[in-house]
């Protein structure tokens, strides 16, 4: 699945509940901790991994992902292999 911005991503994870989730943590209509607050606090979607990307080089913005309740956090350009390592790992 793919959404647009914060608020589509919600909406279609309620709909589609995948297995796991990339989110960008800059989007419009929702940065991404707003849209892993709204996950991580719904019993439907709490344990849905999520991995945040951020074009953001700051510790405290992982810091505070990881205790929204990210899985992981890579800062943009991230390598592919790590990210695909991260998802596989959240899946299995």
């Amino acid at each position: 699945m793919l959404a647009e911005d914060g608020k589509a991503g919600v909406r279609r994870t309620f709909l589609g509940l995948p297995k796991a989730i990339i989110l960008d943590f800059e989007m419009p209509n929702g940065n991404g901790d707003t849209v892993l607050e709204t996950l991580k606090s719904n019993r439907l979607t709490k344990d849905i991994p999520v991995i945040v990307l951020s074009g953001k080089n700051c510790d405290e913005l992982t810091s505070q992902m990881l205790r929204l309740g990210a899985t992981a956090v890579f800062k943009k350009p991230y390598d592919f292999e790590e990210l695909y390592q991260a998802i596989k790992g959240s899946i299995s």
